[in-house]
């Protein structure tokens, strides 16, 4: 899905080659029978391939590091607010100790989902990758909260 993208027809990554398993009937392969392909279909694939270029002339490599310049400071940004994120969840896990409440909170959770998805869904985001975002942050926090309670 990475290297190559059928529906672009380009080998991407910085990739230098294929490796494609063909069969001349497919379905009668002994192994593998779902991932090969029929020789007609690997000649389309090879006809209509075009192969990207690792880097461009100077102009575009200057520009492309402006450009990943301001995504350094962005993900500085992200990790910053992660790490306040993080502060804030500690005081959470040490409040629900101290009340001997439940970390995994299921209305709280079912709440960001809601609220967090509709937001992603304005900000014009990806809401698959949107939910992978909020699931690990969801399980780091728990997992933050479950080291609070389990302290003696």
């Amino acid at each position: 899905r990475y290297i190559f993208d059928v529906s672009q027809k380009a080998l991407n990554l910085d990739m230098c080659g294929l490796m494609i398993e063909t069969h001349l009937q497919p379905e009668n392969a002994i192994t593998d029978a779902r991932q090969q392909i029929t020789l007609e279909a690997l000649k389309t694939i090879l006809k209509e391939l075009s192969f990207r270029k690792e880097y461009g002339d100077n102009s575009f490599q200057k520009q492309l590091e402006i450009l990943r310049n301001e995504i350094d400071g962005i993900d500085a940004e992200l990790l910053n607010l992660l790490q306040k994120r993080l502060k804030v969840v500690e005081k959470i896990g040490h409040h629900k100790k101290k009340h001997n409440i439940a970390v995994y909170q299921v209305k709280r959770w079912n709440s960001i989902i809601r609220e967090r998805t509709k937001l992603a869904k304005d900000l014009k985001l990806d809401d698959t990758f949107i939910l992978k975002i909020l699931r690990l942050v969801h399980d780091e926090s728990i997992a933050v909260q479950h080291k609070i309670m389990n302290k003696k």
